[in-house]
């Protein structure tokens, strides 16, 4: 509820404060008097567009400050959500100042808020209208915040809920039906890319390591030149050798002192990896060759693969997956009916599910409304017998 309105510099008011009791309050007084004009300045707290003609003559701003008590959940949920919340639980502070430069500043518990979520936040507080003015009755999205009692709202839950799971389900089922009935027509063609793909013998990994093939073919001299250097340094300067004596006579220091263990460790591992380094060398060295057809090969392959991804627009690795998607689509064809009679299972699950909720309410209403037309078939009936005979009236209810 409105708990205080303040108001300054605003059309004929220069400065009022209204403190608002619970229940109903009626703002009486002469025509020109003002009424109106404190209906339009709790219109600008509910979000109603500000004119810099609504400043006082002579003033240069104008202030409306209103502060709102007992707030409902669904107002102080979009309080949270744009972190606004207030010392007091419940209460919402809006103020709105009109510059005269035409500059509207808009604040919700202190905080600078748009025009936009002021209106969101304060939907739900309450509605200003006038005779035949009842535009949130005849919201559809408002009919829900009219319930207020505690099992209809669990009710309304759970049918939420089953309502989100049927409607799921029912996407889910139209979504493969128009998959198989596109799988259908196109049958020939995925089986005709499937054949292409599998005839392609894609391995995971494959393209990266004929890449990486290719690059050393074609750089084969220089790979082989940089081998023999490094071989040639190992033989000739004997590096290994060389590595043995020192570690030879580290070892007869540390059986003298403790303090050259470490060395003779750091030595010792020196030689056993310059060791291992030197016949990789050799043996790489040993087994580099250059051949034209496996260079051939491996071109031909890789444009193979590289034509592929253009062809499908895709990578190396999507293609491979591209390839098993569509060898479960073709397997599957056959299985199909099956697959989406248990989607359809599902959506008539889901269903009845979804009326078990309602039913029973709608039975409840139908009672009432039987309830009612009874009643007034008896208002009626004493209206005849009171000699209204030339008065017809008639109610029916349907459902829609």
């Amino acid at each position: 509820m409105l708990a205080s309105l303040t108001v300054q510099n605003f059309a004929i008011i220069s400065n009022i404060n209204i403190e608002f009791d619970k229940g109903l309050t009626i703002l009486t007084g002469e025509t020109g008097a003002g009424k109106s004009l404190i209906i339009d300045a709790i219109g600008l707290l509910f979000g109603n567009r500000a004119s810099t003609s609504m400043i006082r003559s002579g003033c240069t701003k104008a202030i409306v400050e209103g502060v709102f008590m007992d707030c409902g959940s669904k107002v102080m949920d979009i309080i949270k959500k744009y972190n606004l919340d207030s010392l007091d639980e419940g209460v919402i502070v809006v103020r709105r100042e009109i510059n005269e430069n035409g500059k509207s500043l808009i604040r919700v518990n202190g905080a600078v808020v748009t025009l936009n979520q002021l209106s969101e936040i304060t939907y739900y507080l309450a509605d200003i209208h006038t005779q035949l003015d009842t535009k949130k009755l005849f919201d559809v999205h408002n009919y829900v915040n009219f319930i207020d009692d505690t099992t209809s709202l669990e009710i309304l839950d759970e049918y939420h809920n089953r309502l989100n799971l049927y409607k799921n389900n029912l996407k889910l089922y139209y979504d493969k039906k128009n998959q198989i009935e596109a799988d259908a027509e196109n049958l020939d063609y995925l089986k005709y890319q499937l054949n292409e793909l599998n005839s392609a013998s894609l391995v995971a990994n494959e393209l990266e390591e004929i890449e990486n093939k290719i690059k050393e073919l074609n750089n084969y001299e220089h790979i082989y030149k940089g081998l023999s250097s490094v071989k040639n340094a190992f033989s000739d300067n004997d590096i290994v050798g060389s590595l043995y004596l020192v570690k030879q006579n580290l070892a007869k220091l540390k059986d003298l002192s403790d303090s050259y263990q470490n060395i003779f460790e750091t030595s010792e591992n020196l030689y056993y990896e310059l060791e291992a380094l030197e016949e990789d060398v050799i043996a790489k060295c040993s087994n580099l060759e250059f051949d034209e057809k496996t260079l051939d090969k491996l071109n031909s392959r890789y444009s193979l693969i590289k034509e592929l991804m253009r062809k499908h627009r895709k990578s190396f690795d999507e293609l491979i997956e591209y390839q098993n998607e569509l060898n479960e689509r073709v397997n599957n064809f056959e299985k199909n009916d099956i697959l989406l009679e248990d989607y359809y299972k599902n959506v008539v699950s889901s269903y009845n599910n979804l009326k078990e909720v309602t039913n029973p309410k709608v039975e409840e209403l139908e009672s009432k409304v039987r309830g009612l037309e009874t009643m007034l078939d008896k208002i009626y009936q004493q209206m005849s017998d009171m000699q209204k005979n030339h008065t017809v009236t008639q109610t029916k209810f349907e459902r829609e």
